[in-house]
């Protein structure tokens, strides 16, 4: 049964929010608020206001209009120390923990307990067990951090925040880089907290998460609220057309499977990855599923010798045996890869747009006369056109774009080059429901052509849309193989998980 909650008993109202940067107004008269014990999950695409909206209710940002009601007060904005004062915390999406020290210290960084001069470490680690208690993590305080899973990490932030007594947790996209379970540890940790009148802000990009977890959803389109109320009133696709509109029209079935071998992998291993073969067809896409921690990332990047190199194993592209030696090698014998991190292993920062783009296939614009610089403009421009990247202009800092434009950036760069075969290490991660969406319709145009492509994601509904085959892989070997239409998605997080 729903709790009827007065306005008495809201813990943050934030009324008829505007902030601009200049001319450009980025929210315009949002309502906001969250009720004790709830989960109110903030969706959005990248850059309908959402982190800005996070930013003015934790004291980051000031808006230009509105006010801020707190326990009866208004306040016309707050700065980070009076949001904390008055219970308002987040969870940033990157944990900020010091790895090299323990979890106690890190729980207590800079308001350390202390015996005349001398920190108390018997007392801190007394009330670091009693916080982690409370939010239901069996940690030992003295742990160091790096030996932390992400989700281990995320509690110990959480233990942290706990001991200030917070009415308002907010949550910037927790689960983008945990697995099945560890997101059901993070949920059992959320109800616990909730239980104890702690309201939640829940920002996700993956719906079915926010359709599970919350209580009351708010969406934002281009700055305004699109719509408002109780998650059961919201279908999955009642929400995306309220954030993006019809996006019927993105999705792209691939077909002209063949019987060519683009990719044949025999017996090769890494540390944690053994004995993997796979024969990859053009105009296939084989995904690859496993938990996290199985190195299944490592080993792609060692396949395409971005990072290390396979222990073993022999590599065969469209039947020609290969020693890959370097990435460009492999873009030579016609392997791409893209990588799940675009800031360490794809964007070049302080670079351009046209720069980012274009850095792969220059070798094709070079004539006796230098570097065709007509033809690599026009061609980028083809590109931001075919690819849909919304920017302000082709020179402009690849840094300024929105997650899911400069993702698009990284696949119009790959795709440009006409591979056989693409090696995408988790390619939708962290961008919105649109860009993703694009990018699914672009990976299967490809295999349409006839490339080959092995797709690893941490999201399994992914794979299951995207995917001729899935091979699940657990302690290092190939657990399962499933052909489409042979898994269900509930099945496959049970497997996951197991």
């Amino acid at each position: 049964m729903q709790t009827i909650h007065t306005k008495d008993d809201t813990l943050i109202n934030a009324r008829a929010i505007s902030k601009s940067f200049g001319h450009n107004e980025v929210l315009k008269g949002v309502d906001f608020d969250v009720q004790p014990g709830e989960v109110h999950a903030l969706l959005g695409e990248n850059g309908a206001g959402k982190t800005t909206l996070l930013r003015i209710l934790s004291g980051r940002y000031q808006p230009t209009a509105g006010c801020i009601e707190i326990n009866g007060e208004e306040f016309s904005y707050l700065t980070p120390v009076q949001a904390q004062s008055l219970g308002i915390e987040i969870v940033p999406q990157l944990v900020e923990l010091v790895d090299d020290l323990p979890i106690a210290d890190n729980i207590f960084l800079g308001r350390w307990p202390t015996r005349g001069f001398w920190i108390n470490r018997a007392e801190m680690h007394y009330r670091s067990e009693k916080v982690l208690t409370q939010v239901g993590v069996e940690l030992d305080p003295q742990t160091m951090v790096r030996d932390l899973t992400y989700v281990e990490k995320q509690m110990v932030e959480i233990a942290r925040i706990n001991q200030f007594e917070p009415r308002v947790i907010i949550l910037d996209e927790p689960t983008a880089a945990l697995s099945v379970r560890e997101i059901e540890i993070l949920f059992e940790m959320v109800d616990r907290l909730r239980q104890r009148g702690i309201g939640f802000v829940f920002v996700t990009h993956f719906l079915n998460e926010a359709a599970r977890m919350s209580d009351r959803l708010t969406i934002l389109r281009d700055g305004v609220v699109a719509t408002s109320g109780p998650v059961e009133k919201f279908s999955i696709q009642d929400m995306i057309r309220h954030m993006v509109g019809d996006i019927t029209e993105l999705y792209s079935d691939h077909s002209g499977l063949s019987d060519e071998v683009v990719l044949a992998l025999q017996k090769t291993s890494t540390d944690l990855i053994h004995n993997f073969n796979l024969q990859l067809r053009a105009g296939e896409i084989v995904g690859l599923a496993a938990p996290k921690g199985e190195g299944v990332s490592e080993y792609l990047r060692a396949l395409c010798r971005l990072s290390g190199k396979l222990n073993s194993g022999e590599v065969f592209i469209k039947g020609n045996p290969v020693r890959l030696r370097s990435p460009a090698h492999a873009h030579r014998c016609g392997l791409g890869y893209l990588s799940e991190d675009r800031h360490q292993w794809g964007l070049i920062p302080g670079r351009s747009v046209r720069e980012n783009t274009s850095i792969s296939t220059l070798q094709k614009l070079v004539t006796r006369l230098g570097l065709d610089l007509s033809g690599e403009r026009k061609m980028v421009a083809e590109l931001i056109d075919n690819f849909q990247i919304n920017t302000p202009g082709m020179e402009a800092d690849i840094q300024i774009l929105s997650g899911g434009n400069q993702q698009k950036v990284l696949v119009a760069r790959l795709f440009n080059a006409r591979l056989s075969v693409y090696i995408l290490d988790d390619p939708t991660f962290g961008v919105d429901v649109k860009s993703k969406a694009q990018v699914h319709r672009l990976i299967a145009e490809e295999a349409s052509r006839g490339a080959g492509v092995i797709l690893h994601s941490s999201d399994l509904d992914e794979l299951l849309q995207m995917c001729d085959r899935i091979l699940l892989i657990q302690q290092g070997r190939v657990a399962h193989e499933f052909k489409r239409g042979e898994v269900s998605l509930a099945r496959l997080e049970e497997l996951h998980a197991s």
